[in-house]
């Protein structure tokens, strides 16, 4: 609370005749002398620091979020070009793939059809060349027979 000029002014003119009076102005000079000029306490401070922190805190929490869904929002354009170019190489991929694929079926059909052709050939010879083995045989039972 702040020292009305009257008690002021008593304290200065009581204290003046016992002690300095560089003493008792330094002395006053600790107590103010309007209420404007009056002494913060640790109450007050602490009050005041508190909503301080606390508007400050807030606004840091706001600007933060903000700036991580920004880079959330840029983080995820980012993975989803990423995903896209991903796709497209695969897509790329399986089609090379699948025309290497349609090309090696293609080779193997032909190397089937040719062994085939063979498989066929080689039972015709072995058909024939049986054929000609029993009509020898029944050549020989017959000769054999009219001996």
């Amino acid at each position: 609370m702040a020292m009305t000029e009257k008690s002021r002014s008593a304290l200065y003119v009581g204290l003046s005749s016992v002690v300095e009076e560089e003493a008792v102005q330094e002395m006053l000079s600790y107590f103010p002398a309007r209420d404007v000029e009056e002494p913060v306490t640790k109450e007050f401070l602490r009050a005041e620091l508190t909503e301080g922190l606390a508007r400050m805190g807030a606004e840091l929490r706001s600007e933060f979020r903000a700036e991580l869904r920004s880079e959330i929002g840029g983080l995820r354009s980012e993975l989803q070009s990423e995903i896209g170019g991903l796709r497209s190489e695969l897509q790329s991929e399986i089609g090379e793939l699948r025309s290497e694929l349609q090309s090696e079926i293609g080779g193997l059909r032909t190397e089937i059809g040719g062994l085939r052709t063979e498989l066929r050939e080689e039972i015709r010879r072995m058909v024939w060349v049986n054929l000609g083995g029993f009509v020898a045989f029944a050549a020989v039972i017959i000769a054999a027979v009219r001996l």
